[in-house]
């Protein structure tokens, strides 16, 4: 699991997670931001992420993104 910012120097966290799925296909990724435009689910699939979470986000909303996207990963392999 993958959990960054939207907004970071020198590369986006977009771009940080097409840029790893490279090194790791099945990696899911998070991105947190906090702008208030928010992104299209499409350029999120397209980046590879699996969800956004909105700043500022409770320690709990964080927790329960980070539980969702683990029961989808252990899910899936045991759908494989």
């Amino acid at each position: 699991l993958l959990l960054t910012d939207l907004s970071m120097p020198g590369m986006s966290g977009l771009e940080l997670c097409r840029e790893a799925h490279v090194v790791r296909p099945g990696l899911k990724c998070i991105i947190s931001s906090g702008y208030t435009t928010p992104l299209t689910p499409e350029r999120l699939r397209q980046a590879g992420a699996s969800r956004l979470v909105s700043k500022p986000a409770s320690a709990h909303t964080l927790l329960e993104a980070v539980r969702v996207t683990l029961d989808e990963l252990s899910d899936g392999a045991r759908a494989a």
